[in-house]
């Protein structure tokens, strides 16, 4: 994290208010935050965030989608996609658009670092 507030991410940097330079941060991305990007929008907005993976597997869930996308390093996050668009096929590169500011800093303690 740097001093002026910015924490650097696999998925890009963000800005984590109350925190400070040094400090051993958990970033959180709730599941509903996220939603597929428009390929058609030419320019990105600033504070938007772009999360590239490849859909581990997809299931229905009433009104939302769980969605879990497999990112570079092979690590795998879970979305909650409404139903109303096309069920995101497994093995489907998919291209997903978050705000930073939805993301959830959590501040480790002294004792979790040691650990």
């Amino acid at each position: 994290m740097t001093a002026d507030g910015i924490v650097e991410t696999a998925l890009g940097q963000i800005h984590a208010a109350g925190t400070n330079q040094g400090d051993f941060l958990t970033v959180l991305i709730p599941p509903d935050a996220a939603q597929i990007a428009d390929s058609a929008e030419p320019m990105r907005k600033e504070g938007k965030l772009l999360i590239h993976g490849r859909v581990k597997e997809s299931i229905f869930q009433g009104s939302f989608y769980r969605v879990d996308l497999e990112i570079r390093g092979g690590q795998t996050l879970i979305f909650h996609l409404p139903n109303r668009i096309s069920r995101p096929v497994q093995g489907e590169n998919l291209t997903l658009e978050t705000e930073g500011s939805a993301w959830v800093c959590i501040q480790e303690t002294k004792k979790s670092q040691a650990e």
